[in-house]
C-alpha cells in the first residue's frame, strides 16, 4: 500500500490577504496607540480632551480644572477683569 500523499498547500497568491490588508492591520493598530499618546501627553487639551495626568494650572489667585477649555477661559476672563 502506498503512503497517503500529502495535502495540497495554498500558495502565497491564495492567502487573500495582500498589502492592503496588511497596512490595514498596521494602520488599524498604529492610528489609536498614537492618538492615545498624544492624548496622554496633553495635545489635545486645547480643544477641551486633557490629559488625565495633566495638573491643574494656577492663574493669578485662582486654581483652575484642566477638564474644561470653558473653564480655562471663564478663569482667564475673570483674572482680567479683576486687574
Amino acid at each position: 500500500m502506498p503512503p497517503p500523499s500529502l495535502p495540497v498547500t495554498s500558495s502565497d497568491s491564495d492567502s487573500g490577504c495582500g498589502g492592503g490588508c496588511v497596512g490595514g492591520i498596521i494602520g488599524g493598530c498604529f492610528v489609536p496607540l498614537l492618538l492615545l499618546i498624544l492624548w496622554l501627553s496633553g495635545v489635545f487639551a486645547k480643544y477641551g480632551w486633557p490629559s488625565p495626568f495633566a495638573k491643574a494650572g494656577s492663574i493669578g489667585n485662582t486654581t483652575v480644572s484642566t477638564t474644561s477649555a470653558a473653564a480655562t477661559a471663564r478663569a482667564e476672563v475673570e483674572v482680567e477683569l479683576k486687574k
